[in-house]
């Protein structure tokens, strides 16, 4: 009986339950022991693979199918009502899948969110697509749709090709009654605007000198194919070039004569620093001012652009003529400390010249006596403004002092000086570079001078070092 029962629960691959067999009368059920019960018909069961059996050693309790079932099932487990072993309780069949379905898969739980997490909402566009790409739709919907969107588009084509055939899309740009060419069209865009801005573009073109334009520049809007609208840039180069105009030039008059014609406003101001540089003597002088002492006057008109029509000056040319040199006459009042060396050298000239242009008989001259200096002088002469900073050393006073203690052929140093520092500032106002006048601005002492003091012996006795 028990190798029946050994036989037949070893042919269970991984028995579920195992039920207790019949037994004969005074049987009694095995003890449970450290878990389970004994049963010894079990404990020394060979284990292992078919083919590889492996006998346990006779002291050892094996591991045979039954702790094997155990293991599996629990060794803690209760026992249920002994029964048939026809109607032994068996595991349920596997659930049945039909054709065309696919077992779902276990979701995973969602993970937990973070509070530095921000949860990103969904694109409804995308939410949209998805629904009409992995769900059915009804076709109706999506023909109305279709439908839908087919007619918009119509209508935006009919829309478009009704504002091209009837709305403007350029403007035309005339110079006088002579159509130049098409432009985008723009709101704030005039006439007068447009004009004033072609007009700045030749003047650019031109380096910034100014012109005057008779011809007037229009712009009417206009319905052209747009391979014929042109860059706006492009219109006022070729309208610049169609331009019959003059330009501002500066005319030079010096004692109400025409000396110099310039083109722009850039070579005039040029000029005149070139001839108020022309007498600077000292560089390291600071210029105030400068002035013209001749008539300068400046008239601007329009001249033809062309230079073979209108003769221009440049800069060099304009310096050389008016610096050229005349014979000027200058009336100088004599002044107390003048003499005719001094006044010939001021003016450039020499004694015997003054003496025979005065008629003077002699070297002598008195203060108020007005003479006739003739000399060479430039065409336009100039008057410059100069501040000159100059140093000057204070010298220290002496201080002597009698001491009876000493021999009288003694000297002695009681307190070193040392010489003061004074800073003045002068106004010197030329002429062509002859010095005319100076004037003290501002006379401020630096540096104080210290007094020397010196002890000097008026004893009869010598002195004795020790």
């Amino acid at each position: 009986m028990a190798d029946d029962n050994k036989k037949k629960y070893t042919s269970l691959p991984t028995p579920v339950r195992l039920d207790a067999p019949d037994h004969p009368e005074g049987y009694e059920p095995p003890k449970r022991v450290r878990g389970r019960a004994e049963m010894p018909e079990f404990d020394n069961v060979p284990i292992g693979m078919p083919g590889r059996v492996k006998e346990k050693a006779p002291d050892d309790k094996g591991l045979g199918v039954f702790r094997a079932a155990q293991k599996d099932y629990g060794a803690n487990h209760e026992r249920e009502p002994e029964r048939d072993e026809t109607q032994r309780r068996m595991p349920p069949p596997p659930p049945q899948i039909r054709p065309g379905d696919m077992p779902r898969k276990r979701k995973k739980p969602p993970a937990p969110e973070r509070e530095d997490r921000v949860r990103k909402q969904p694109n409804r566009f995308l939410l949209i697509l998805g629904k009409i790409l992995f769900y059915r739709i009804n076709p109706l919907y999506v023909s109305i749709a279709g439908w839908g969107i087919a007619g918009f588009a119509a209508v935006g084509i009919i829309i478009w090709f009704g504002m091209s055939l009837f709305v403007d899309n350029s403007f035309a740009v005339y110079l006088d009654d002579e159509l130049i060419g098409h432009i985008p069209i723009t709101d704030d865009l005039t006439s007068e605007s447009f004009h004033e801005y072609a007009v700045l573009s030749l003047e650019a073109s031109r380096g910034g000198v100014r012109v005057n334009v008779e011809q007037t520049v229009t712009i009417e809007p206009a319905r052209v194919s747009s391979s014929q609208v042109g860059r706006r840039s492009d219109v006022l180069g070729l309208l610049t070039r169609k331009f019959d105009y003059t330009i501002a030039a500066t005319a030079i008059y010096v004692n109400g004569n025409f000396e110099a014609l310039m083109r722009t406003q850039a070579c005039l101001d040029h000029l005149k620093q070139e001839l108020f540089t022309r007498w600077q003597s000292d560089p390291n002088e600071e210029m105030i001012n400068a002035e013209f002492i001749g008539e300068w006057e400046e008239i601007v008109r329009y001249v033809d652009p062309d230079p073979e029509v209108t003769e221009f000056t440049d800069a060099r040319q304009a310096f050389n003529r008016l610096d050229r040199p005349t014979m000027q006459m200058y009336p100088y009042t004599v002044v107390r400390g003048d003499n005719l060396g001094s006044i010939a050298v001021r003016y450039g000239t020499d004694i015997n010249r003054i003496m025979r242009d005065n008629d003077l008989k002699g070297t002598n001259i008195f203060p108020g006596e007005v003479l006739q200096i003739y000399t060479s002088r430039p065409l336009l002469s100039v008057r410059t403004y100069n501040e000159i900073r100059t140093e000057e050393s204070i010298p220290m006073p002496i201080d002597p002092i009698e001491n009876p203690d000493l021999p009288n052929h003694i000297t002695r140093v009681v307190q070193y000086g040392a010489p003061g520092l004074k800073v003045t500032r002068e106004l010197v106002i030329r002429e062509n570079g002859v010095e005319r006048s100076r004037e003290t601005l501002e006379s401020e002492t630096i540096t104080e001078p210290v007094i020397h003091i010196i002890e000097q012996g008026t004893g009869s006795g010598s002195l004795v070092i020790r």
